[in-house]
């Protein structure tokens, strides 16, 4: 399973990234890091102010340990944190996308005779960002999902 390889692939053993740095050269390589993702909130603020509109999608890889799906909510949690409100955070993942690919007459948004694969919330996260990940039920291909099938599956070891 594919998903099986990508989290063996990030044990350390599997996992020659960082193998050989010292720890002085891992403490630069972590300031750099820090340094480097202060830079992206600011470039981020400064798009932001501009009226630049943002499309939400994290390139996920093995070697970036991300996982699909869940990693859009903490790219969502960063846009707020670069200054995003949180509608204007989620607008990134629903009407902007649509937009841009010209398909709003068909997804972004609820409404009759548009695709309505989406996610239930226990909880607004336009408040608090973070409540995108209150999950209550999934709404794929017409289906639904609720939360009690949803703990039930498993991807690999990690449950979704």
């Amino acid at each position: 399973m594919l998903f099986r390889s990508w989290l063996e692939g990030w044990h350390h053993e599997h996992n020659t990234f960082l193998s050989g740095l010292s720890h002085t050269q891992l403490t630069a390589l972590v300031q750099r890091m820090k340094a480097w993702y202060e830079s992206e909130l600011m470039v981020t603020k400064r798009m932001r102010t501009a009226g630049v509109q943002f499309l939400a999608g994290t390139d996920v890889s093995q070697w970036n340990h991300m996982v699909a799906g869940a990693s859009l909510h903490d790219e969502l949690a960063r846009m707020v944190e670069a200054g995003l409100t949180p509608l204007e955070a989620l607008l990134t993942a629903t009407i902007n996308p649509a937009t841009y690919l010209r398909i709003e007459d068909r997804a972004g948004t609820i409404s009759v005779g548009k695709r309505a694969d989406m996610v239930v919330l226990d909880a607004d996260p336009t408040e608090r960002i973070q409540n995108s990940r209150r999950i209550s039920a999934v709404v794929l291909g017409g289906r639904l999902i609720d939360r009690a099938a949803l703990d039930t599956l498993q991807i690999g070891r990690a449950h979704v």
